[in-house]
């Protein structure tokens, strides 16, 4: 059995990545409802391509629920993906698997919820998941889709308004923080990110439809980041160095303020971020794009980087007909002016960069640990960001 424990990192979930794709015979799948601390940097999406590539691998994809589980693991964006891609779901209080409709009950209404705009009630109120289920009868909702067919995504102004909505519902104090420009950029940031997996990560190489697949956001608040890193970096990095460097000298810059004051509690805080598909990954869309061998196996980590670069070097468009798209160069410009830090997580490769340095010269993303530069294949790709809600501009 592959199992996920509450004190997982990033880390933790790529050892489960190999040893899944070390086994033949069939495993079935244990995860929690709640991370340790809410989780390190970036946990959720990770277990999200964690859980597609472990469905993708079995004949019968078996969820493995520890007791009373069901209804509080279809309040985490994992959880979701997970009772999705499940074909059978084992509850410790009784030897019969669960029926479909009775595992994804719970799952219908957190897409409801997403539909109608409740977005508290999409996570329980620990933050905002928007999730796109491949197939799925309600596949293309409303806050990413103007209409049920899904044949554009909303414009570049409607996802700026999204942003904010979200923001007033779980974290009006990130909404009271952040100026006009900032909303802007995370606006364009959800808009240009989840425009690309629209465009990228609905169909395999012969265009037949991905499923299980799934494609979304997940935003959090995180209202003190000390009490993550104070003592044990480990807490919320997640075995990230390079995060933790950012993290430390971001909060030597907020500005020092009464500790008792509410600015003081803001100046602290930060916004979590992540835009995430399992389709194709970076690497194989862009070599099916060049007419090149999209046998990964062979290429060099330095191949697999340079195809990486050119996705953010070269300005493609996405496919929006309002004429908003500017392609992935565009989206290092907005998180340099946020201040953020980026993990990116696709094919062999995880890359970091730190946007908050004071020598800025466009795409400079590097592996996240030295040690760990080549990694198992993963589903799709993953942006995971933080991004400071005080200190200077």
């Amino acid at each position: 059995m592959i199992r996920i424990g509450k004190a997982s990192s990033i880390l933790d979930i790529e050892n489960a990545l190999t040893k899944l794709k070390s086994k033949e015979s069939e495993e079935r799948l244990q995860i929690p409802s709640n991370m340790r601390f809410g989780g390190a940097f970036g946990i959720p999406s990770a277990l999200i391509q964690l859980v597609v590539a472990w469905a993708r691998l079995q004949k019968m994809p078996t969820l493995q629920l520890h007791k009373g589980q069901l209804e509080s693991l279809s309040g985490t964006p994992h959880g979701m993906v997970a009772l999705y891609c499940s074909q059978s779901t084992i509850q410790p209080e009784s030897s019969a698997p669960l029926p479909p409709k009775e595992s994804l009950k719970y799952v219908a209404e957190r897409v409801k919820a997403m539909q109608e705009g409740r977005y508290l009630d999409t996570t329980g109120g620990r933050g905002v998941v928007l999730c796109c289920f491949s197939g799925a009868r309600n596949e293309y909702i409303s806050p990413f889709y103007p209409y049920e067919d899904g044949d554009k995504v909303r414009s570049r102004s409607e996802f700026r308004s999204l942003t904010r909505n979200m923001l007033s519902k779980f974290a009006p104090e990130a909404l009271h923080r952040f100026g006009e420009a900032e909303i802007d950029n995370l606006g364009f940031l959800l808009f240009e990110l989840f425009s690309n997996t629209h465009d990228h990560a609905r169909f395999d190489l012969n265009k037949n439809l991905l499923k299980p697949a799934v494609r979304g956001i997940i935003m959090t608040f995180i209202p003190d980041v000390y009490k993550k890193i104070d003592g044990d970096s480990g807490d919320f990095v997640g075995g990230d160095p390079s995060l933790g460097i950012y993290l430390n000298r971001e909060l030597v810059r907020q500005p020092v303020i009464n500790k008792n004051t509410e600015t003081n509690k803001l100046s602290k805080a930060y916004l979590e971020l992540s835009v995430f598909d399992t389709g194709l990954g970076l690497v194989r869309h862009w070599l099916a794009m060049n007419g090149r061998d999209e046998n990964k196996g062979a290429m060099s980590y330095e191949e697999e980087f340079e195809v990486i670069k050119n996705c953010f070097e070269k300005r493609i468009s996405t496919k929006d007909i309002h004429g908003s798209g500017h392609g992935l160069p565009s989206v290092l410009e907005s998180l340099r002016h946020l201040r953020a830090y980026l993990r990116l997580r696709t094919g062999r490769l995880c890359l970091v960069q730190d946007f908050a340095v004071r020598q800025y010269s466009g795409f400079a993303l590097k592996p996240w640990r030295d040690d760990k530069k080549i990694l198992d294949n993963t589903e799709g790709a993953v942006y995971s960001i933080i991004v400071p809600l005080g200190g200077v501009r």
